[in-house]
């Protein structure tokens, strides 16, 4: 059998090709994994991408679906729309018969939209961007908290506000404000916490320069009168591929050719297989047909999934390279080492062969490798 891995001397050069073939292909499967692991990177630097992991319960018996909604401002949805909306998904699990171990809740959600607003503090006014946040808006963006916590709408205070630390900076002089409050519209306002700013270029354009706060969608509704919600996100079961995404588009009647709102399976968004298909159309994908303005989070998810898509093409063409290199390498590897069946079967009849001599001389009680003239004997 050694002998099959020699090789002639006429088919050295050939033998040399081969190898330079072999050492290309590990070349290209190491940066295949390489820029696999590049998409995995980008994916995890997208905060609250992982909601569906943190949510579903480990004995669960179906996976789920972190889906998001963006509307434009002419579209957008009230809490009235929203209110129905966990309605009919509820029906739409009971009715597919989707429930959750121990009755746990089968799904979380929040929903948001942006607005101007003015505050009022012990050194003065400020105007400040303000997300307005309804559901469990901080399990999808968990933001890194200076000071305090966050609210959600069990909350027992419904005027409730958290400043960024520009925000706080500019208000109180510090960011140590948690408990303090900030008039809004004429009415008090609870701080519950205060949240660091983003450092990262790219995500920083994307929050913008003007100071933010993210106030209830309950309190600012009571003062101003604002309901207007232009995201809606939802981690829910998904017991079928696209089950989770097409439940949210029918309640919310988004069709793929709306102009005026968009649908997103992050769940399947940074996948190899979304990724490779999304770059055939990456420059069609540059030009935006619709009037949707999304949230600062979802454009720092956009630029990621650029990135992402780019580095799935060029993972998706070392892959293939690879593949094609490893062909030329066994293509070769036979040429130059023929196997025969005879050369197979002769292999195997002696593997066969010393077995059932071992076999022989174990009855015997006779060493393996005792001498002839004891086995003789």
């Amino acid at each position: 059998m050694i002998a099959y891995f020699r090789t002639p001397p006429e088919k050295r050069l050939r033998a040399r090709v081969m190898w330079i073939f072999g050492c290309v292909t590990v070349f290209f499967a190491v940066l295949f994994l390489v820029l696999y692991a590049v998409i995995g990177s980008l994916s995890e630097s997208v905060p609250g991408t992982d909601a569906a992991a943190r949510w579903a319960a480990d004995d669960s018996a179906y996976p789920f679906a972190q889906v998001s909604a963006y509307f434009a401002q002419n579209n957008a949805v009230d809490l009235n729309d929203i209110y129905l909306a966990r309605m009919e998904i509820e029906k739409s699990l009971a009715q597919n018969a989707v429930t959750t171990p121990d009755g746990a809740q089968p799904f979380v959600d929040a929903f948001s939209g942006e607005t101007t607003v003015t505050l009022t503090a012990e050194r003065g006014s400020l105007s400040v961007t303000a997300t307005v946040c309804g559901g469990n808006f901080f399990f999808f963006h968990p933001l890194t908290l200076l000071d305090g916590d966050y609210f959600d709408e069990s909350s027992p205070n419904a005027n409730t506000i958290i400043l960024d630390e520009y925000a706080a900076w500019q208000l109180f002089g510090a960011v140590e404000v948690a408990g303090m409050e900030v008039t809004l519209g004429g009415q008090p306002f609870y701080i519950a916490g205060v949240t660091k700013t983003p450092t990262d270029t790219l995500e920083r354009a994307a929050y913008g320069e003007n100071p933010r706060v993210f106030v209830s969608y309950t309190g600012l509704r009571l003062t101003s009168g604002f309901d207007r919600a232009s995201c809606y996100e939802i981690v829910m079961p998904n017991p079928i591929d696209n089950f989770a995404s097409d439940i949210v588009k029918s309640q919310f009647g988004i069709t793929d050719t709306a102009q005026n709102a968009v649908c997103y399976d992050y769940t399947e968004r940074f996948s190899f297989e979304t990724l490779a298909t999304a770059s055939v159309s990456y420059f069609e994908r540059a030009m935006r047909q619709d009037s949707v303005i999304p949230p600062y989070w979802e454009n720092v998810a956009r630029v990621a999934e650029n990135k992402a898509i780019v580095t799935a093409f060029f993972a998706a063409v070392a892959g293939i390279l690879a593949l094609i290199c490893f062909v030329v390498f066994v293509s070769f590897w036979f040429h130059i080492h023929p196997l025969r069946i005879r050369d197979i079967w002769g292999f195997v009849d002696d593997k066969i062969e010393k077995r059932r001599m071992k076999s022989w001389l174990k009855k015997q009680n006779t060493p393996l490798n005792a001498p002839e003239r004891t086995i003789a004997e």
